[in-house]
């Protein structure tokens, strides 16, 4: 077992009182440290704030009893970018039900809640879980402002006083990268439509620092910048302006979201201007060619998964809300057909 830290082990407990696991009191404080490899002291400050709460009732001589009344409940809020996308409800079911089961209630909005100046909180939220970059600045700020416990399922570069559950993008890209240049290609670029303030700079100055770790020269298709507040169709079109008009493609595209039907056209369209020696590899639902210029790729964690990451991250912040700002990083991999790739191209080092 990995070792725990406080804040993971205060909601842990909890969460087990809810469900039972343990019914009238805890087992002993050496059982409690040894199961989750800490010290006596972490164990303590494990359990403070569920004894401020009054849930735990460490006065008894035989243990620490449980006072089941003072369970918290309340609503859990969870922000999506676009609350009415089939994927998005369909991933976010099992969230919901998850919390659901923890004993709080599910409620899911849209981001309208912050378009349209915050809105009104219900009384009784307890939390909130930004999924589907729905967090903005001002969000951010506001809620800091209020006190309300909240945690982004994506980094946020421009507000980085915040709690994040992200993926190591640049990992990601280092674990493709290193499989596409040891197939024989050395000059590959990246797409990546964030919809979060500085995202994209920021994924664009990692690429550049992994193309230098990897020895792979700058090229000027590496240059082009994104404004976050555009969808993706309108990004990739002034993705590939950029590179007609500078007469510089990679060999590989690497696109980190899913191409619709308009962007997989645009490849085709004489505009642009796409050599046929470019190879475009995007997420799509499965591994295997979806055009003759396009290989999808599919990451293994999924976005339901991810987002329980976030939602435990944001427990610990519930139940423990004193814990400073924490940025947990998950290294997403991926699979996809290599042989399908290798076929299209050879090219020596």
């Amino acid at each position: 077992m990995q070792r725990a830290k406080a804040p993971e082990i205060t909601q842990e407990i909890e969460r087990r009182i809810s469900r039972r696991v343990y019914e009238d009191e805890l087992p002993s404080c050496r059982a409690l440290a040894a199961e989750f490899q800490v010290a006596r002291q972490t164990l303590t400050e494990a359990l403070r704030p569920l004894v401020k709460t009054g849930l735990l009732l460490p006065a008894r001589r035989n243990g620490i009893g449980i006072d089941r009344t003072r369970l918290r409940h309340g609503k859990l809020v969870v922000v999506t970018a676009d609350v009415a996308h089939p994927v998005v409800r369909m991933e976010a079911a099992g969230l919901l039900k998850q919390i659901a089961i923890d004993g709080f209630e599910p409620c899911l909005l849209g981001r309208d809640w912050i378009e349209g100046g915050h809105g009104e909180l219900p009384s009784d939220t307890v939390g909130m879980l930004f999924i589907n970059s729905a967090l903005t600045v001002e969000a951010a700020e506001y809620l800091d402002r209020i006190g309300m416990p909240f945690v982004s399922c994506n980094q946020l570069p421009s507000y980085p006083r915040i709690h994040v559950m992200g993926f190591d993008n640049l990992a990601s890209c280092r674990i493709l990268a290193e499989e596409v240049v040891a197939a024989g290609y050395r000059r590959f670029g990246v797409f990546f439509s964030g919809h979060l303030e500085g995202y994209n700079d920021l994924l664009r100055s990692n690429i550049l620092r992994l193309k230098r770790q990897l020895g792979i020269p700058h090229e000027i298709y590496d240059d082009v910048v994104l404004d976050w507040r555009e969808n993706t169709t309108v990004l990739f079109r002034r993705t590939l302006e950029f590179m007609a008009q500078h007469h510089s493609h990679p060999e590989v595209l690497f696109c980190f979201c899913a191409l619709s039907e308009e962007c997989v056209a645009m490849l085709d369209a004489a505009e642009f201007g796409v050599p046929d020696t470019m190879t475009v590899l995007a997420m799509g639902p499965e591994s295997g060619a979806v055009s003759s210029r396009i290989l999808t790729f599919r990451g293994l964690i999924s976005y339901g998964e991810f987002w329980l990451h976030g939602y435990q991250l944001l427990r610990e912040a519930v139940f423990t809300p004193e814990m400073n700002r924490v940025k947990r990083l998950l290294i997403q991999k991926f699979e996809f057909n290599m042989s399908l790739l290798k076929t299209k191209q050879e090219v020596p080092l």
